[in-house]
């Protein structure tokens, strides 16, 4: 799992931009964004959430594939100051790719919107402390309120 923290090196145009984004990609293509991320120099963390319905599953998924600290506990104020840190994960540029979110999107509609605010907020934040976060959600109905990317490029 700690391959998927290291940054690489060559240039993808939406990981050339000074700012991050929530945005929301299709299903199944987390190994290509996490290409294109590397090849630009972001480190990526590609995270498997297909067997996640409930809020609790989706913040333990998300704290052990984060690696956040042991302080973390499995709720959204605790999923906001640690997403909103990262600073224990290598970079200044971190993409965070995960998906498919539909079981959740299904079972908890409620949640998926929860945890698009928290992440925009994030980006918000990791913005004016001089790093960039990206958040691409994959899901083979787009959740509402994110722009939708097919690709990288």
């Amino acid at each position: 799992a700690s391959e998927n923290l290291m940054p690489a090196q060559r240039s993808a145009s939406l990981f050339d931009a000074p700012h991050g984004e929530a945005c929301a990609v299709p299903a199944g293509t987390g190994k290509a964004w996490a290409d294109a991320a590397r090849s630009a120099g972001v480190t990526a963390v590609v995270i498997d959430t297909g067997a996640v319905a409930t809020k609790d599953a989706l913040l333990s998924t998300l704290g052990k594939a984060l690696r956040f600290p042991d302080y973390f506990r499995r709720n959204w104020d605790s999923f906001e100051e640690c997403l909103s840190d990262l600073s224990w994960i290598e970079g200044k540029r971190v993409v965070v790719h995960m998906g498919p979110l539909d079981a959740l999107s299904n079972a908890d509609p409620a949640s998926v919107e929860t945890l698009i605010s928290i992440a925009q907020d994030a980006i918000a934040t990791h913005g004016q402390h001089g790093r960039t976060l990206w958040v691409l959600i994959a899901n083979t109905k787009p959740p509402a309120g994110l722009r939708e990317r097919k690709t990288a490029r």
